[in-house]
């Protein structure tokens, strides 16, 4: 995430409908699985995200049970 998207998750006018998609990707870069993460700012303050500053990287595990059938 760029530094303007991360102002913009943070703004409280915007942040309970700002959401970014994670996309986990396999072998060759093809897409693997995706989620939607709503509210980053949250997200970050649970400590369920990290982001680096340094280049704004975003680091999540990515939830695989979701939707998964068992």
């Amino acid at each position: 995430m760029s530094t303007h998207e991360w102002d913009v998750s943070e703004r409280d006018d915007l942040r309970a409908s700002y959401a970014f998609l994670v996309v986990q990707r396999g072998e060759g870069g093809q897409p693997k699985a995706m989620e939607i993460c709503g509210d980053p700012a949250s997200l970050l303050a649970d400590q369920s995200i990290t982001r680096t500053v340094k280049d704004w990287g975003v680091e999540y595990l990515l939830d695989t049970s979701v939707g998964s059938s068992a």
